[in-house]
């Protein structure tokens, strides 16, 4: 059976267990820019798709609406989302320059933030009192029992 196998035939002789021969410098190149146009054409096929297909569209169902003309279905909730901005904005910036009461029942206000800065500059920033921690129970330590054994 020695005789019939293809890498025994023959020779003797011991082979390298690696490639001998360096890659064709011309197959590789020919090979890339065999790539390169399959890619252009693939992509002059599919953008001609796209336009083939875009073009039935609108001979079927027309242009379409402009995109200033498609409108939510009512209740519109938000009618110009930028005049609200500013509204808000506006509020934001009347209430940052006036006084008034933020919690009225708790003596809470709200002053002007520039004056707001100056009076923390000058007095600091308030502090409340701490409040009592409460004190940890000896109930869970083990007392002495007074009986007698």
């Amino acid at each position: 059976m020695a005789e019939m196998d293809p890498h025994h035939a023959g020779d003797h002789v011991e082979r390298p267990g690696y490639e001998s021969k360096d890659a064709s410098p011309r197959g590789v190149v020919l090979a890339g820019v065999g790539l390169m146009v399959l890619l252009v054409l693939s992509l002059a096929v599919v953008a001609g798709l796209f336009s083939y297909f875009r073009q039935r569209q609108v001979s079927a169902y027309g242009a379409g609406p402009t995109p200033t003309a498609i409108q939510p279905p009512a209740p519109r909730l938000q009618v110009d989302p930028a005049k609200d901005l500013q509204e808000v904005r506006a509020t934001q910036e009347a209430q940052l320059k006036s006084y008034g009461w933020v919690n009225k029942g708790a003596g809470v206000i709200h002053m002007p933030i520039d004056q707001a800065m100056q009076f923390i500059v000058e007095h600091g920033v308030p502090t409340r009192a701490p409040t009592p921690t409460p004190e940890a129970t000896t109930s869970a330590s083990p007392t002495p029992s007074s009986g007698g054994s």
